[in-house]
């Protein structure tokens, strides 16, 4: 069942190269490993990537044994890595690729991220020259079920898991993806957000779209499964013993008077969408000629 299907095996060349950092909480080690195996399977066509400091770490052995690149965090602030010095040192790994991104570490994803990738690579045959920008909201699903469910890994089983859960709210956003090529262009001057923490999310989307960026949420047609655990679905807003942490607000503090609806997932100015029926393709991820991207004609 976890075999790619015809259409994906028939696409050639690596589309995105998808950066993470796993949590140093060890309660939420075998979320991290659910992705490594998740994410492995997504190869070759996603190409991922640890950030640890111990490169020699069990997680990052396991992980290197899978398939994946392993590279030192560049850079921390207050001990947590910073977000666009992973991106930075993630667009140098694969020049080839046309994509380069980052998800949380508690993140799975179903076949369809690679389709939608391809569609939308497909729709802007001039990614190349162009700002893109590709974003979505993640479906909870809670670490217990997780817990036991048999190769939960797999991207047919979190597409099935993902496909009856309604999306996370307008204003969190789960995985970002760039057009490689601009990525020192547009983000290297960004602020010294650190990730897993809240607000620099929201600034993205609303840079991206100040930009004049091909903004898109692919929400509709990307299943990001998110494992929540202890800490809750707004894991980066309410931490453990969040009372006497003085590191939630890292990122909110940079950028003091923002308007963080200005960066809503309604905010994009593209999105993807399903036009197949859910019934008939129940069982495995949608297929391309079921994907298309359009224009939002207005911001609700």
């Amino acid at each position: 069942m976890c075999n790619p299907y015809k259409e994906i095996l028939n696409l050639s060349g690596t589309l995105l190269v998808l950066a993470t950092s796993p949590s140093p909480l060890h309660v939420r080690t075998h979320f991290t490993n659910n992705v490594i195996l998740n994410w492995s399977k997504l190869r070759p066509w996603i190409q991922p990537v640890m950030f640890v400091d111990d490169i020699g770490s069990s997680i990052a052995e396991m992980a290197k044994q899978n398939g994946w690149l392993i590279r030192p965090v560049p850079r921390r602030r207050s001990n947590i890595p910073v977000f666009k010095d992973l991106i930075l040192e993630t667009s140098t790994i694969n020049p080839s690729s046309p994509l380069v991104g980052f998800a949380n570490d508690d993140i799975l994803f179903a076949y369809n991220i690679i389709t939608t990738i391809a569609v939308i690579l497909e729709s802007l045959v001039t990614i190349r020259e162009q700002f893109v920008f590709i974003t979505g909201r993640r479906r909870n699903v809670d670490g217990e079920l997780i817990g036991r469910i048999d190769d939960v890994d797999c991207p047919q089983i979190v597409y099935l898991l993902g496909k009856d859960r309604s999306a996370f709210s307008q204003d969190s956003a789960d995985y970002f993806l760039f057009s490689s090529n601009t990525v020192r262009k547009y983000w290297a001057e960004m602020p010294e957000f650190v990730i897993g923490r809240a607000g620099y999310d929201n600034w993205i989307i609303s840079s991206a779209v100040a930009r004049n960026a091909t903004a898109i949420e692919a929400t509709e047609t990307i299943t990001a499964l998110h494992q929540t655990g202890e800490d809750g679905i707004r894991s980066g807003v309410f931490l453990p013993g969040h009372k006497n942490r003085t590191d939630l607000n890292l990122n909110r503090d940079l950028i003091p008077d923002f308007d963080y609806s200005a960066g809503y997932q309604y905010c994009n100015g593209w999105m993807t969408n399903s036009v197949c029926s859910e019934r008939r393709y129940q069982f495995k991820s949608l297929p391309k000629r079921c994907i298309t991207l359009t224009k939002r004609t207005r911001i609700k």
